[in-house]
């Protein structure tokens, strides 16, 4: 199991996070939880609630939307980030393509580092604003 430095270093080699103050990568890392999946098991499905966004630390996670195979997720990649943020049902289904290993940070206690820290709140502003610019240059 990662410790909670482990988690925002490896946080921070994610092309999300990569910019990130180490203040805000401590604080997702208190908490973020590490779990293991095994090949075929679901992450999460499509129509569910997004309840939750997670890091690849290790293995592969297959993207399906009505079935058919759209994208792999490789370690060192975030996913389901997105339906967090805007709230929405999920709009595809994750299923590991192998044994793998993720860290799962819960939609409720990330809202809650945010409203607890104006610094931790803007911190991630930041990069949700660079991302965003990147997407649309």
């Amino acid at each position: 199991m990662m410790t909670q430095l482990e988690k925002g270093i490896f946080l921070q080699g994610t092309d999300f996070f990569h910019d990130a103050p180490s203040e805000t990568l401590n604080a997702i890392g208190v908490i973020a939880r590490e779990i293991g999946v095994v090949a075929g098991e679901a992450i999460f499905a499509e129509n569910d609630p997004a309840d939750a966004f997670y890091a690849l630390i290790a293995g592969r996670v297959r993207y399906l939307r009505g079935g058919e195979e759209i994208r792999i997720r490789e370690a060192g990649e975030l996913f389901g980030l997105w339906s967090v943020f805007d709230g929405e049902l999920r709009l595809v289904t994750a299923v590991a393509v192998e044994e793998a290993r993720l860290l799962k940070v819960a939609y409720d206690d990330f809202q809650d580092l945010i409203l607890e820290s104006m610094d931790l709140g803007q911190g991630i502003y930041r990069v949700l604003a660079a991302e965003i610019d990147e997407l649309v240059a």
